[in-house]
């Protein structure tokens, strides 16, 4: 029985051992010496092993060209070609740049003359920084050579410039692209000496000839330039001069034809077709480089074209539908409608110009005007924050007078002393308080002259007075006589603007400091006479803004008119119309350019 046992263990032994061998490999066949050793190897089957996908890298959108500027900034590399276009409310055949025998000319040939000194865009926001260009007033530090290279002031009257060189007019017979010389200056200048239109500051009123402002040739390209007063700013006289060939000037009594319109400027007019159109085509021999690429000749545009549409809301949907690709002046109701329509549209507030209001004779005695209670009075009477929430649209400018926000001397609301502050401050108690004092306690009656284009706002005027006991009566005058009857001898309140783009307009011309038709209140103020004297013999710019700073808060307190707010307008541009940030600096195609590809991506057209 044990040996049955012990054979039968043995048996399962040899039968595992078997199983197991036969699980090995496969025999190898052993041969004799020097020969090949020929195996089998048979692969088994493993676990499957995924293959990793392979994901096709997507080639990376090619953004704009960038490059770096001359003040140091990352920007797009700007490119030529292209055409711009802009909305025009007329278009007439007038090309001649003297106002005086032109209409829009200022409009339509912007870009056809140039003058001896032009504003420095290399001082905006595109180069250095030190001004946003947004103030209707420059100083005289944001101003360079144009035609004029160089320049010495001598004194307060006298200023000498070199011409620069190389510069030519536009190729047009009779001029065939010749280069300009001093003596096309001088006679351009002197041609607006000669205007009834530019008398006001070329020949004074009541100087003799000899003490016209005059230009003289000193050397071959040199000129001497005198003016008839001590003026710190006699470097902005020279941005006023536009320069046309000698030849055009001494042949043709008037330039308003197309084929008269030859400047040095970056654009030649090519055809105006009148209600139409305006076409400009650039000048390939223009002399300026890109301030912001100095390698680059200006401009980059092949042309440009004003579409003359005299409808606003069809100006409006012009924009809209990006048949234009900017706006400069757009109404804020417009404007707002735009920016929530099209928000790719670029655009920026601008800030007024001008400023309307309510003038007064001052200057006679038993006129209860002139006492600066009943002024005061009035003012304060005027609420400013309902005004501009109502009739003007929302905006924020309600402080713009004697001096606008962003010119120098200027004091915003906040800063103002108290009694000021208090001026500005709709309180009709204390106005009431203030008639009883001046000795109206019952009030006073009067008319008010207005023009129907200032009806809104003279009505308001005349509710905020009724509240007060201030009864005005409306007296309508004809536009064609309005401005006859402001610089006669009315006795009555008027309606009137006066511009701001003066750094001391309103503070000297509008209040008296100097004889002027602009002063229609009729103010005789010795200290505005003897500030006026002062900053025009003050040349240090912080001495300058210091007289501007304590002069307008002294205006400020006697109330010579009543102004009320400004609306603010607008500018729009589309998102191709590169190379500008909204500068307030006349048209701003010279330094713009077109971004086709990018036109084309949103609107389909190049």
């Amino acid at each position: 029985m044990f040996k049955k046992f012990i054979w039968l263990t043995i048996s399962c032994l040899l039968v595992a051992a078997l199983a197991l061998s036969s699980c090995g490999p496969a025999a190898v066949e052993e041969k004799g010496e020097g020969t090949t050793v020929v195996g089998e190897v048979v692969e088994k089957e493993g676990p499957a092993v995924e293959e990793e996908a392979v994901v096709e890298e997507e080639p990376e959108e090619e953004g704009p060209e960038m490059v770096v500027d001359a003040f140091g900034k990352l920007v797009e590399k700007p490119l030529y070609g292209g055409i711009i276009t802009y909305p025009l409310e007329k278009a007439a055949i007038l090309t001649d740049k003297d106002p005086a025998r032109a209409g829009y000319a200022f409009e339509m040939t912007d870009q056809v003359y140039e003058s001896p000194i032009i504003v420095d865009w290399a001082k905006g926001p595109q180069g250095t920084g030190e001004t946003d260009f947004q103030s209707p007033y420059f100083l005289p530090d944001y101003y360079t050579g144009g035609l004029a290279e160089s320049w010495e002031i001598i004194d307060f009257q006298t200023i000498v410039f070199q011409v620069r060189r190389g510069v030519h007019f536009q190729d047009k017979p009779p001029v065939n692209g010749r280069e300009m010389t001093a003596d096309d200056i001088i006679a351009s200048f002197n041609r607006y000496l000669e205007s009834p239109a530019w008398a006001n500051w070329l020949r004074p009123e009541g100087t003799p000839p000899e003490e016209w402002y005059r230009m003289e040739k000193t050397g071959s390209w040199e000129i001497t330039y005198t003016s008839t007063n001590p003026n710190p700013e006699i470097l902005k006289d020279l941005a006023s001069v536009p320069v046309t060939p000698i030849e055009m000037i001494q042949t043709y009594e008037t330039l308003n034809e197309v084929e008269l319109s030859i400047g040095t400027g970056p654009f030649i007019l090519e055809d105006v077709v009148v209600s139409s159109s305006v076409t400009f085509m650039r000048n390939p021999n223009y002399w300026q480089m890109d301030y912001r690429h100095p390698d680059n000749r200006l401009p980059y545009a092949d042309g440009i074209k004003g579409v003359v549409i005299e409808d606003i809301s069809t100006r409006i949907a012009a924009l809209r539908t990006h048949k234009v690709d900017y706006y400069l002046y757009v109404a804020p109701r417009d404007a707002k409608s735009l920016i929530k329509t099209n928000p790719e549209l670029n655009y920026n507030a601008i800030i007024p110009a001008s400023v309307a209001g309510a003038y007064m004779r001052t200057d006679l005695e038993d006129a209860p005007w002139s006492d600066i209670r009943v002024r005061q009075a009035m003012q304060m009477a005027v609420d400013y924050q309902e005004m501009a929430e109502t009739i003007y649209e929302g905006t924020p400018y309600t402080l713009l007078w004697p001096i606008a926000p962003g010119m120098p001397g200027y004091t915003p609301f906040e800063e103002l002393p108290d009694n000021l502050k208090e001026l500005w401050t709709y309180n009709p108690d204390k106005a009431k308080q203030l008639l009883t004092e001046a000795g109206y306690p019952n009030g006073i009656k009067g008319i008010f002259n207005i023009s129907l284009y200032w009806e809104d706002m003279a009505t308001a005027l005349q509710m905020y007075w009724a509240d007060i006991g201030i009864d005005l009566e409306f007296r309508v005058v004809d536009d064609a006589a309005f401005f006859a009857t402001i610089t006669g001898d009315y006795e009555d309140l008027m309606t009137w603007f006066s511009g701001l783009g003066s750094l001391d307009g309103v503070l000297s011309f509008v209040h008296g400091g100097k004889p002027s038709w602009t002063n229609v209140s009729k103010v005789i103020d010795p200290l505005a006479v003897e500030f006026a004297e002062k900053f025009d013999s003050t040349l240090d710019s912080a001495e300058r803004t210091e007289l501007l700073r304590a002069e307008n808060l002294r205006q400020m307190e006697k109330c010579w008119e009543i102004p009320v707010p400004a609306l603010v307008n607008y500018r729009l541009w589309t998102p191709w119309f590169k190379g500008y940030q909204g500068e307030n600096l006349s048209r701003p195609d010279r330094y713009a350019w077109i971004d086709q590809d990018l036109k084309y991506e949103i609107t389909g057209q190049r």
